[in-house]
């Protein structure tokens, strides 16, 4: 079942990011190919069998029906076979849509689909793309580069980058990623679609789980196999597509025996086809033309014949050309390269054929292995090992793809012995995606890594020694020979990280406490510790929550607390560790901590009062480290839901009165928040229906606003006001001595009546309910002293004629005159003219204005500010989606 019909949400990966660990769960950072299309140039990378050719032909498909009326276009192109540079310029850059493009202003996608299946080495094949797109205007091309990974260097992409540029003259980045492996979703869903094999998808996820076939669940062209007969959960890769290639051959006949006779012949022959095209590069099989007129790309039937003379096979070459295995119609392609690559790999598997002679076939004239040969290598080391030796001395890289459970301890060490010998082996990382995928294990291989770190780790000592030295006299040879050893070492620990090895937490530990290692190996062993580590190796990192000087990055802080909190650490040591990180401009595990550990979610009831003393500790919000500025709004209303636990409600008061005194809002930053926030409009809502509860914090605040200067109207002008306008009549009972016996508290809240008093107008719904309060205030303030003295200004009787009246009435009308001034002008200044000022200003040459039309969509239209939640893509901004079609166009 094709891809399309499960509807699977495809993700991708960053490849720094490394890949998936092989165990179905979600990848640390993946993105949808909606959250990566605005990159203009995407270098698409995914090992055979992953789906890369059928996820960019459902995105070329989905681009060319959506929107229907757009002027944009886009095309898909397949370079196999395209063995010269001018054959891959009439291919691409020939192509009408492309010359349209070329003359045209809008916006084309080009999808570039088996780069490395080209007759030419990708290197190559991008020099030639280069060259073409040197001359040309490519702010409206996106180009979408598909290939096997391994095929894939990151000199490639740098080359690329210079055909994007900024106005700066700076490369453009162009982003490479790699197809996630299916996640537990998309089996459950595939499983499902497949009801006649598959009765109870759990179980059948259950059964993956045990046999952890992760590997062959997660790719998908293994995944269908394995749908179609659940048995085979157990097998290797290998076993897996030699039954699978079986059963397709076999077709729908009746017979279900897979070994029969006939069906071996049949697989022979199929194996021979495979192993003429593979080897003599040819892509399809014309199976009516008795000449070729394409000899580059196509074969007849009799190019497949032993003997010229001897036509007794052509039937049999008919039938095998007709199986599932083939697609197309009198030009017969491989449905996958990968059928192709295992069963040249079975064709030379035959012990008579020496291994001498499979060299003799497969070498180039460097001595090198062709990159479309590698695949079939990589299936033949499983099948044949006594190869490998021979793969080794010439590229060792290409063992780590091969079907590694096979191998034996010998042939382990032998590889990784040739691999970290390499000049710089790290370069190197990506090709260990092969062996998280696969979930290697061979016990052989881990003791091999172990005892290889073991020795380099005395090595590490002498250069601690010796590179002093040897840098000061500028030896470079022994510089050299360091650097590589250092690079091996890294690897060596990536490859480890590939193996289910539990019993290495003294490693880890040894590993971060040496301050003389390797900064990246430390990080990588505090990650490793986080990841799998027992509870005794978490503790160990606990010294690493302070801020040490030998953690330059705080990555092994940032590692040490997301392994520690919660479980392992008190508030009191989370909160002492709590400090701006040293990079700012760094987003690691630190910041990742910071903003994603669930610091505030994580608190207890009895935590809360260690949170909220540091909350009260802290600086104005505006002083305060950006990665630290959110806490104190989310722990104050944490606090607010657990106001009833024990020792909370004492020490919300305090830290509130603090914030006030700062002029820091309670619970938000503002009373205005864009976008709005439900769940923060919510919690203020709750918070102002609360009134029996926000009134007995009010009678908490008033001791501490005492020993402050005694700045009551603190309560009426924070936000959110903590004292309101229906809090009048409450205020106005606790003036009775009867009811508060305490004369200073009564000064207080006469002094909050008084300041509550010019509000009443901006609060109250009507003219009436706010005339009724003042003359409750009036008649309060005959009885009781000290509120008469604080109002005296608002009931005493004016003279119209006195001057200090006259002037104060003019300076109300002049400051209304300002405020209806400057309303004005704001509604005059809206986010649409001020974008169509810039837009101008950009076309006459001020390349600067591009910032005032990024801050000008960033607003809402009715001028409501959003500036600070920029996006990549302009077309998500709250100004775009209101503008029209010319003004989309000019920007």
């Amino acid at each position: 079942m094709a891809q399309s019909e499960y509807n699977w949400q495809r993700r991708w990966i960053p490849v720094y990011e490394g890949g998936s660990d092989g165990t179905g769960a979600t990848p640390a950072t993946p993105f949808t190919f909606d959250e990566i299309q605005h990159v203009p140039c995407l270098i698409l990378l995914g090992e055979s069998g992953m789906g890369k050719t059928e996820f960019i032909a459902g995105e070329q498909k989905r681009l060319r029906v959506d929107p229907p009326n757009s002027v944009d276009q886009s095309f898909l192109q397949d370079l196999t076979g395209s063995e010269t540079g001018d054959e891959v310029r009439r291919r691409l850059f020939e192509r009408k849509k492309y010359r349209e493009w070329n003359v045209g202003t809008h916006r084309l996608t080009l999808f570039v689909d088996s780069i490395d299946q080209a007759g030419m080495p990708v290197g190559d094949l991008v020099r030639v793309i280069c060259n073409e797109l040197v001359d040309a205007d490519t702010s409206q091309l996106y180009l979408r580069l598909a290939c096997r990974d391994h095929d894939w260097s990151p000199t490639f992409a740098n080359r690329l980058a210079r055909m994007w540029q900024n106005d700066d003259g700076k490369a453009s980045t162009v982003r490479t990623y790699q197809l996630a492996p299916l996640d537990l979703d998309d089996i459950r869903v595939a499983a499902e679609a497949n009801s006649s094999t598959i009765k109870d998808p759990e179980r059948f996820l259950d059964e993956i789980k045990a046999a952890d076939a992760w590997a062959l669940a997660t790719v998908p062209i293994t995944l269908d196999m394995l749908l179609n007969n659940p048995t085979y959960l157990t097998s290797s890769r290998t076993e897996l597509y030699e039954h699978g290639l079986r059963r397709i051959l076999r077709g729908t006949e009746a017979t279900s025996d897979l070994n029969s006779p006939e069906l071996d012949r049949r697989f022979v022959m199929a194996s021979r086809i495979a192993a003429v095209m593979v080897l003599s590069r040819k892509y399809s099989v014309d199976v009516e033309a008795d000449d070729v007129y394409d000899s580059s790309r196509t074969l007849i039937l009799k190019d497949l014949l032993l003997d010229c003379t001897d036509t007794s096979d052509l039937d049999l070459i008919r039938v095998a050309l007709t199986t599932g295995l083939f697609k197309g119609g009198h030009k017969r392609e491989w449905r996958h390269d990968s059928y192709a690559a295992y069963m040249t790999a079975r064709y030379l598997s035959n012990k008579s054929i020496p291994v001498k002679n499979i060299l003799d076939l497969t070498l180039a004239l460097d001595d090198k292995f062709p990159s479309h040969l590698h695949d079939t290598l990589r299936w033949l080391i499983g099948i044949r090992p006594e190869i490998l030796p021979e793969i080794i001395a010439r590229q060792p890289m290409l063992g780590l793809r091969a079907d590694l459970p096979h191998l034996c301890k010998g042939d382990f060490e032998t590889l990784f012995t040739a691999i970290l010998s390499l000049p710089d082996p790290y370069v190197y990382s990506h090709e260990i995606w092969n062996l998280r995928q696969f979930r290697a294990r061979h016990w052989s291989a881990q003791d091999f890594l172990l005892k290889y770190l073991e020795n380099t780790n005395r090595f590490k000592r002498v250069r601690r020694l010796v590179f002093p030295i040897v840098d000061r006299l500028g030896i470079q040879r022994f510089q050299q020979y360091f650097e590589r050893i250092k690079q091996a070492r890294r690897f060596a620990f990536r490859l480890l990280e590939c193996f289910d090895i539990k019993d290495i937490d003294d490693l880890l530990v040894e590993l971060v406490r040496d301050q003389q290692e390797d900064r990246e190996l430390r990080h990588w062993a505090a990650h490793r510790i986080l990841k799998t580590g027992s509870v005794k190796a978490k503790l160990q990192l606990k010294p690493y929550i302070d801020n040490r000087g030998d953690d330059p990055e705080d990555e092994l802080k940032g590692y040490a607390l997301q392994a520690l909190w919660p479980d392992h650490l008190t508030a009191d040591e989370l909160f002492s560790a709590l400090s701006p990180p040293k990079q700012d401009d760094l987003v690691g595990s630190y910041w990742m901590f910071l903003f994603d550990g669930g610091i505030v979610d994580e608190l207890q009831a009895v935590d809360l009062p260690v949170a909220l003393r540091w909350v009260a500790a802290q600086p104005p919000r505006y002083e305060m480290p950006f990665e630290l500025n959110d806490f104190p709004e989310k722990i104050m209303r944490k606090a607010w839901y657990n106001i009833s636990e024990p020792g909370v409600k004492e020490t919300f008061a305090e830290t509130a009165v603090a914030m006030m005194l700062r002029f820091d809002g309670l619970f938000s930053q503002s009373p205005h928040t864009y976008p709005p926030n439900k769940g923060l409009d919510e919690f203020e809502n709750a918070f102002a229906a609360a009134s029996d509860l926000r009134q007995e914090l009010v009678l908490l605040f008033l001791p501490h606003l005492l020993r402050t200067d005694g700045r009551a109207a603190t309560l009426i002008h924070c936000w959110p006001p903590m004292v309101v306008a229906d809090d009048l009549d409450w205020l106005l009972e606790h003036l009775n001595p009867e009811m508060e016996t305490n004369d200073v508290r009564r000064s207080q809240v006469a002094q909050l009546i008084a300041r509550l008093l010019p509000s009443l107008r901006s609060q109250k719904k009507t003219l009436p309910e706010c005339n009724r309060d003042i003359e409750k205030v009036y008649y309060a303030a005959e009885t009781f002293p000290e509120l008469k003295q604080l109002t005296q200004q608002y009931f005493d009787e004016m003279n119209l004629e006195d001057p200090a009246y006259i002037s104060k009435r003019e300076h109300v009308r002049q400051r209304k005159e300002l405020d209806e001034k400057i309303a004005q002008q704001h509604a005059e200044i809206q986010p649409f003219k001020r974008l169509e000022n810039s837009l101008d200003l950009m076309d006459a040459g001020e390349t600067l204005q591009w910032l005032n039309i990024i801050y000008a969509l960033s607003h809402w239209p009715d001028g409501r500010g959003n500036s600070w939640n920029w996006k990549p893509d302009l077309t998500d901004f709250p100004l775009w989606k209101s503008c029209d079609k010319a003004t989309k166009e000019r920007i």
